[in-house]
This record gives C-alpha cells, structure tokens and sequence, in this order.
C-alpha cells in the first residue's frame, strides 16, 4: 500500500480510531442538562452569523420564514437530545422559572432600549460618548438574559435550553456582530419590511 493514495492514509490516526468514535458515542447517547446548556450557548452565538448569511443571500421577506423555522429545528434537536428525566417539573422548579422569565423580560427590554440609542448603521454603541449609566445599562441586560438562562439550567427545566439559545443570540448579536449596523429590529428577530 502506498502512503497518500488511499483517502484513510492521508487522515491523522487519531482522528480515524479516536475523536470519531468518541464524538460518534457522544451523539448516540442521551445527553445531560449541562451539555445540551452548552450546545444552546454556542447555538445561539452563532445564530446571527447564519441570520446574516440569509440575509445576503434571500429577499428580506423571506428571511424570516427560513431563519426562524432553522433556528426552532435546531433547538428541537437539542430538547431531542436531552434524557426527559433529567427535566425538573416540580413546584419549586416552576416557581424559580418563573421568576428567571422575569428577568429574561427584564434584559430583552434593556436590549429593546439599547438598540434604540446605541445602535445605528455603524454598529453598536459607534458613536460615543455615552454616559457612564448607558454602558451600565447595557451590561446589566446582557448580565439579566444571561443569568435569566444560567438560572433556568440549574434548575433543570426544559426551558433552559430555549432561553440559552435566546440570550446567546441576542448578547453575540449585540456585542460580537454589533447589531449588523441595525440591519434588524430591537431583538435581532424583527426585519423591518
């Protein structure tokens, strides 16, 4: 046999007889809360990358009706995934949720009032200064839809997963891809038609 003509040759070992069949026996099993927390988390961070990839590449009124149903394909996945006995759905659980659903309305309302005065078509916050109350502002509703979904994970309640996924998306879309230059509404789910 000669090295480089088979495509097996040319794939490290480890990759062939190690990471594949671990990765394989991690993808066949039922996951715990934990994982499936992390996988929302990096889901929803990167969920504005492929929003603007529909963006430039369909009609913006068709965006909407391609993104939305990936995004809730994707996270049915990960509730899909997830053991359902691994779920709290006592008293207690409902109660702490509850008040998480709270401050979650509590930062997606910080980030209704964040795109109306820190975001334009440069970006986000491009044209300071801002008042010292602003930047708090605004670390306080990424800080409340971040614990909002924390909270919900410790408490093993199936909506983690979905306000995980919510909170990545808005904080990444906020902060990393800085609105898209306000291309989107408030939340990143709006387009203006």
């Amino acid at each position: 046999m000669q090295p480089g003509r088979y495509f097996w040759t040319k794939i490290p070992w480890w990759l062939l007889f190690v990471a594949a069949p671990r990765s394989a026996a991690f993808l066949r099993r039922r996951w715990l809360v934990g994982e499936a927390f992390w996988f929302a988390a990096g889901l929803g961070a990167i969920s504005p990358f492929f929003n603007g990839i529909c963006f430039h590449l369909l009609p913006l009124p068709v965006v909407p009706f391609v993104f939305f149903p990936f995004l809730a394909g994707m996270v049915s996945l990960l509730y899909w995934k997830v053991a359902r006995g691994f779920f709290r759905v006592d008293k207690a659980a409902m109660l702490g949720t509850l008040a998480a659903g709270f401050l979650w309305v509590a930062g997606a309302i910080g980030s209704g009032w964040c795109f109306y005065h820190h975001v334009c078509m440069c970006g986000h916050m491009e044209h300071s200064p801002y008042p010292a109350w602003h930047y708090a502002v605004d670390i306080g509703w990424a800080l409340a839809v971040f614990g909002a979904a924390v909270w919900m994970c410790l408490l093993r309640v199936s909506f983690g997963i979905c306000f995980t996924t919510l909170s990545a998306y808005l904080i990444s879309y906020r902060f990393i891809f800085e609105s898209f230059g306000g291309l989107y509404g408030w939340s990143g789910f709006a387009f203006p038609l």
